[in-house]
């Protein structure tokens, strides 16, 4: 409906105009749903990660999508860019509380482990036990809402990630 307001009636030099212009422009054009409406229709499901569907949304140049339920392939709501945007602005405390969850589910150990986290930059400092307690732990750290950015100062006692060379008799 804003493209019906914002654009003329005949719109000159339309031979030219990209492709995503001309669908505008067709949409502007149009008096019912099924004209204005995107097809087929971008939705994600109630499990849909928050990454995933920001991913959508900036694809396919689009503010909201519907949430689907997978049991009932009915709507259950919708999330909008504004939604998505809340969770990049949550507050450092609760990020750093979620990231030492993940240290104490995944059983991290090591000497001086700290975790700080300033405006969604997590940074992680400290020795684990195991490269592969530290890779764990970084994989998982970035995939806590709000973290913008990982700073990874942590080394390891142990490299339990070493490649052996097989032995040949």
């Amino acid at each position: 409906m804003l493209l019906k307001e914002i654009r003329p009636r005949s719109a000159p030099g339309a031979l030219f105009e990209s492709r995503r212009r001309r669908g505008e422009n067709r949409k502007a054009a149009g008096t019912t749903a099924q004209e204005l409406m995107t097809s087929p229709a971008i939705t994600v499901t109630e499990d849909t990660s928050i990454r995933e569907a920001a991913r959508l949304m900036h694809a396919a140049h689009i503010k909201q999508l519907p949430v689907i339920n997978v049991l009932t392939g009915r709507v259950a709501g919708t999330v909008h860019q504004k939604d998505l945007i809340k969770v990049y602005t949550r507050p450092s405390a609760d990020i750093e509380r979620e990231v030492r969850r993940l240290i104490e589910v995944h059983e991290i150990t090591g000497e001086g482990l700290e975790v700080a986290v300033e405006a969604g930059v997590v940074t992680l400092t400290g020795q684990t036990l195991l490269r592969s307690q530290a890779a764990r732990l970084v994989a998982s750290a970035e995939t806590v809402d709000g973290v913008i950015a990982l700073v990874c100062d942590l080394t390891f006692l142990h490299d339990d990630q070493a490649s052996i060379s097989p032995l040949y008799l």
